[in-house]
């Protein structure tokens, strides 16, 4: 009797999903294919509280809207909508159908579990057009590292259409080696890609600095230094506030909402210390006088190599000698204005490659 009781709960789970999943992505879809149109698949977005992947997320929407892919073509699939409707997802969908994959730093086995979600997506879709947005690569120098890679070759040895965007120069070099059939661009993060319409407050009035530093596996700054930081900025206010919080999306309208939020906070200090790869990339495209520390798989000093030339308010430091000198020259700068128009054109090829699909 109990074996049946269970049963009939999953049964009524099972078709409770369906219909949620009905009304929220298969009606749009249906009438989509009924018409021709195109339909663009935007996976995986976060669902966690950190911001840095939220942005991505929201960005990549920005993106393909600013290109000329109406909202209407695009439906957006959750990190929890996979966990919940895989098999509604793997049923629904059509060949022509182009899944546009999230960037970030998730491509190796740093972060695995976000790696084969990408890949289960290029997995069950080998025939569909597939573009991964720009990403990171990092595959540890051990036996974990080289199977998870081995496991990746041959599924994207099945994928036909499949591009992938590297999210810097290394990561491009690291993915044409790893997967010579695949097509590889390169570029920098979204979120380089958009500025936010916030209005700045004036600097004059403050002279804080907030401190956004990683406390997780990927930190890396040294002691010399962060003891070097901390004694240099003793005299002045800080405040800190991490590119990770206390949040969970359940709508993806609250996304834009705590991003706004999270940029105020930005906005109030007169310079930011990071070595945030997206506490680096806020700081910029919101024109805020920044030190940038590395990270242990070096995508922020990678990532910075696309700023070095076009945003002089935002400097990168390795040693203390470097950010002694950084912080004299930066923390003397004011609010500035992120020049997006020189940071566009290097999204050409993404754009061209989306809008030939």
């Amino acid at each position: 009797m109990k074996k049946m009781i269970k049963k009939f709960i999953r049964y009524i789970k099972e078709i409770r999903r369906r219909i949620i999943f009905s009304f929220k992505f298969t009606q749009k879809i249906k009438r989509l294919h009924n018409r021709n149109e195109k339909v663009f698949v935007c996976v995986d977005s976060a669902v966690h509280g950190n911001m840095g992947d939220q942005a991505l997320g929201f960005c990549r929407l920005k993106f393909l809207q600013s290109i000329g892919i109406s909202k209407k073509n695009i439906v957006e699939y959750t990190a929890r909508d996979r966990m919940r409707f895989w098999p509604q997802i793997c049923k629904v969908h059509k060949e022509s159908d182009v899944f546009v994959l999230r960037g970030g730093g998730y491509w190796g086995d740093l972060w695995l579990d976000g790696f084969e979600a990408i890949l289960d997506y290029i997995k069950f879709f080998p025939k569909n057009p597939i573009v991964v947005f720009p990403q990171s690569v990092y595959f540890s120098n051990n036996e974990k590292g080289r199977e998870v890679l081995e496991q990746s070759k041959k599924i994207l040895d099945r994928a036909s259409n499949l591009i992938i965007c590297a999210r810097d120069k290394n990561s491009g070099i690291l993915l044409k080696e790893y997967y010579p059939k695949t097509k590889v661009l390169t570029m920098p993060d979204t979120v380089l890609s958009y500025k936010p319409k916030i209005k700045r407050r004036s600097c004059e009035s403050s002279n804080k600095i907030l401190l956004c530093l990683r406390n997780d596996k990927e930190k890396s700054i040294s002691i010399d230094i962060e003891q070097e930081l901390r004694k240099m900025v003793q005299d002045t206010i800080i405040f800190v506030q991490d590119t990770s919080i206390d949040f969970n999306l359940k709508r993806l309208y609250e996304r834009e909402k705590e991003l706004l939020k999270l940029w105020e906070t930005f906005i109030q200090a007169k310079l930011v210390i990071t070595d945030r790869l997206h506490g680096m990339i806020f700081s910029a495209i919101l024109g805020i006088p920044c030190i940038v520390l590395n990270n242990i798989d070096g995508k922020v000093r990678h990532q910075y190599e696309w700023l070095k030339d076009n945003v002089s308010y935002v400097k990168y430091v390795e040693t203390v000698t470097q950010f002694q000198e950084a912080y004299k020259y930066i923390y003397c700068c004011d609010h500035m204005e992120y020049p997006i128009d020189n940071m566009i054109p290097l999204f050409n090829e993404l754009k061209r490659c989306l809008l030939n699909l």
